[in-house]
C-alpha cells in the first residue's frame, strides 16, 4: 500500500497544530525539526504536498526552532522521550553533543542495506563518523556542504598586471602577491587596500593552514588539544610576518572588507561570497593555497540526524530522510554557495564558479574537528592566539595558553 503525508506544523511560535489530510486509517508520525525559517517554509509549502500523495500512512509534523541554540536545548531535553523530533536539521558544530549522549540513530546500516553509501562524498561521511576518525557508525546524513576557498579581486589583480591565483598556488605565493597588491594611496602608513586579510583564527582560515603545515588542532580522538606544535607555530609566524613585517595583510579589520573592494585576496567560507555578489565586486575563486605538507581546506555539511525516541518506526523515518536528501529537495533548499553532499546528484547540478572551486577542493576537504562544546573551545582558542599575530604575545606562550584553554573545555564536554 502507498504512503501519504498528513501535513502538520509544530512551530515554536504557533500554539495550534494544523493538520491537513484524511484522518482515517493507521498512520505513523514522523517529526522533522529545523532551525531555518526558509527551509521550514519551503518544506511546508512545496515538499509536504508531494509527500502527501506518495506516502498515505505517514503523518509528517514540521517543527521550527528559533535558532541552533534553541534547537540544542530543546533536543537535549527531549531525547529518548515521546516529544522528541525524529529528524533534525543540524551541523557538525552541534551533532556530537547529541551523539555522545547516545541520542542519535546510526544510519550506516540503512545506507548499506539500500546500497547508498558510495553515493556520498567521503569527506562528508567522515564528518558524521563516530567513534571519531575510525568508527563505522554514521550518525547523520549530510545533505549539502560548503567549504573554504581562496577568493580574489580580479580588478585589483588586473591593475597590477598580476596573474590570478590558481590551484597551484602556495602560501608563499600568496605572501609575495600580497606585498605587490597592497596600496596606501594617501601615504598615511595604513593600507587603503590590503593584499590579503585574515578575519579570524578559526576553522576556515587558520585550522586548515595548520594541517597544510603538517599539524592538527586536536588529537585524533578529539578529546585533547594538539595545537602546541611546530606546524601551528609556523602558521602563526607566517601570519605575524604578513601582518607586521610585510604590512600587506589586515588582521580582524572587518568581515566585509573583501566585498567592499578593500582586500585583494582572502580565504573565506563559500557561503560568505553571497555578500560579495550583493556588493557587485568582481572576483574569482579557486582552491586554498598549499603548505609544506600539502593542501587542506575546510569542508562542512548541513546534516539530517535521526534522534532516538520510543516506539520509533525507523522504516517510516528512513523513507522521509531519503526524501530529504533527494535531488528535488536539494534543488529547493540548497543554493549556489554549496553543493549536494550526495555526489550522485552532481552530474545534474548546474555549477557556479563557487561550486566549481568547491568541486576542485574536495580531495583536500576536512571537517572542523567537531566535538561537543566545539564553539566554546574555538572561541577560547582564538582569544589566546590573536595576541601572537598582533605581536602582543610570544608565539610559544600563545600556543601553550591555547592548548590549555582547549583542554579545559574538552575535559567537561564529554559525559563522565
Amino acid at each position: 500500500m502507498g504512503r501519504k503525508v498528513v501535513f502538520s506544523v509544530l512551530a515554536c511560535l504557533l500554539p495550534a497544530l494544523l493538520v491537513f489530510g484524511a484522518a482515517a486509517g493507521a498512520q505513523t508520525t514522523v517529526r522533522v525539526a529545523t532551525y531555518s525559517l526558509p527551509r521550514f517554509e519551503l518544506m511546508r509549502d512545496h515538499l509536504l504536498p508531494v509527500w502527501q500523495e506518495k506516502y498515505p500512512d505517514i503523518q509528517v509534523e514540521l517543527e521550527l526552532h528559533t535558532s541552533t541554540a534553541d534547537q540544542l536545548s530543546k533536543v537535549m531535553l527531549t531525547m529518548a522521550t515521546d516529544v522528541a523530533p525524529d529528524v533534525i536539521d543540524t551541523a557538525g558544530t552541534l551533532l556530537f553533543s547529541y551523539v555522545v549522549n547516545n541520542g542519535v540513530v546510526d544510519v550506516a546500516p540503512y545506507l548499506e542495506r539500500d546500497g547508498l553509501t558510495d553515493e556520498w562524498f567521503p569527506h562528508t561521511l567522515d564528518e558524521v563518523r563516530y567513534p571519531f576518525e575510525t568508527g563505522t557508525g554514521l550518525y547523520g546524513l549530510p545533505y549539502d556542504w560548503v567549504g573554504g576557498v581562496l577568493v580574489y579581486n580580479t580588478d585589483l589583480f588586473d591593475q597590477t598586471g598580476m596573474v590570478y591565483p590558481d590551484p597551484t598556488w602556495t602560501w608563499e605565493d600568496v605572501r609575495i602577491a600580497a606585498r605587490r597588491l597592497t596600496q596606501d594611496t594617501d601615504g598615511d602608513g595604513v593600507p587603503d587596500v590590503w593584499g590579503f586579510h585574515v578575519q579570524e583564527l578559526g576553522n576556515v582560515p587558520f585550522d586548515p593552514v595548520v594541517r597544510a603545515h603538517g599539524g592538527s588542532i586536536l588529537t585524533p580522538d578529539r578529546k585533547a588539544a594538539a595545537i602546541n606544535s611546530p606546524a601551528a607555530a609556523q602558521v602563526l609566524e607566517l601570519f605575524y610576518g604578513m601582518v607586521n613585517e610585510d604590512r600587506s595583510t589586515g588582521f580582524r579589520q572587518g568581515a566585509n572588507l573583501f566585498a567592499l573592494g578593500r582586500v585583494a585576496m582572502e580565504v573565506v567560507g563559500s557561503w560568505t561570497i553571497r555578500n560579495v555578489d550583493n556588493q557587485g565586486t568582481n572576483y574569482g575563486v579557486t582552491t586554498v593555497p598549499a603548505g609544506p605538507a600539502g593542501r587542506s581546506a575546510y569542508g562542512g555539511s548541513n546534516v539530517w540526524a535521526v534522534i532516538k525516541r520510543p516506539g520509533q518506526d525507523m522504516e517510516a523515518v528512513w523513507t522521509i530522510v531519503k526524501e530529504l536528501v533527494s535531488y528535488d529537495t536539494l534543488r529547493l533548499i540548497s543554493n549556489e554557495y554549496g553543493l549536494p553532499a550526495r555526489r550522485a546528484l552532481i552530474p545534474d547540478w548546474e555549477l557556479t564558479k563557487v561550486n566549481q572551486a568547491l568541486m576542485e577542493s574536495t580531495p583536500y576537504m576536512f571537517h572542523g574537528e567537531w566535538t561537543p562544546d566545539w564553539s566554546t573551545w574555538q572561541i577560547a582558542k582564538r582569544a589566546e592566539l590573536d595576541p601572537a599575530v598582533q605581536g602582543a604575545r610570544p608565539i610559544p606562550e600563545a600556543l601553550e595558553r591555547a592548548e590549555a584553554a582547549i583542554n579545559r573545555v574538552l575535559a567537561e564536554a564529554y559525559p563522565q
